[in-house]
């Protein structure tokens, strides 16, 4: 049951699992087994799980499908039933007759699950649903891996080493950017994005990071995301 493609997908969470959007493949025609409830653990195989909110009340609502990532830790949610095959493709039946229906969990705002056979994975916003043909945004961290701390106790002193360690890679690719073809406006909207600033500053105080790890992150983000095809780049 691997995926055939999904980037997986920081998470914006919901305080209870959503129950809205893709629609029932059996409403399309497409037989399924149905799944009880259970608070067993999801069938995972390849590190990946199907599943579905419900607390088993009639008229509960259209009913999303979530894609469980063993490895990561996250739950993303498919747009539709479209989405479905698109990354199982010729698997498709086979997964959804392995799906399991389990009860919509405690969430904190964080998108962390708090209770239930998923507790400690996040909940991932639908900016980073699975999308008809298969990819998704991805994501490189969750709330989760910025409290781990690579296992080490909290340093506040290589915190605030980290943080100008940061701070002067930014301003040094604003003014050397140019020869890299990257735009101040880009770097300015970076650090905008304070998950990510902060996923750098924990790489950089406990990962043994060094700056020009960041510089090649930041440059891989920046081709990834195609401005370096643009003449200018509005932030």
């Amino acid at each position: 049951m691997e995926p055939q493609q999904t980037s997986q997908p920081n998470t914006a969470p919901q305080t209870t699992a959503p129950t809205s959007g893709l629609q029932d493949p059996a409403a399309m025609g497409m037989p399924m087994t149905p799944a009880p409830i259970q608070d067993g653990s999801p069938y995972f195989a390849g590190g990946h799980a199907v599943i579905k909110f419900s607390t088993g009340e009639p008229g509960y609502g259209p009913e999303t499908f979530w894609l469980v990532d063993k490895q990561q830790k996250t739950i993303t949610p498919f747009s539709s039933p479209t989405s479905l095959q698109a990354v199982f493709g010729p698997d498709f039946q086979q997964v959804m007759s392995s799906v399991v229906t389990v009860m919509p969990p405690n969430v904190s705002p964080d998108g962390k699950v708090n209770n239930g056979v998923l507790t400690g994975f996040y909940i991932l916003d639908p900016e980073y649903s699975i999308r008809e043909d298969g990819s998704s945004k991805p994501v490189d961290f969750t709330p989760g891996h910025l409290t781990h701390r690579y296992g080490r106790p909290i340093n506040e002193v290589a915190e605030q080493d980290a943080i100008k360690k940061l701070d002067d890679t930014i301003n040094g690719l604003k003014v050397h950017g140019q020869s890299h073809n990257i735009q101040p406006a880009y770097l300015d909207k970076l650090i905008k994005d304070s998950k990510l600033m902060a996923f750098y500053i924990n790489a950089l105080a406990y990962g043994d990071y060094e700056a020009n790890d960041i510089v090649v992150d930041i440059l891989r983000r920046y081709h990834l995301a195609g401005e370096h095809k643009k003449g200018t780049n509005q932030a």
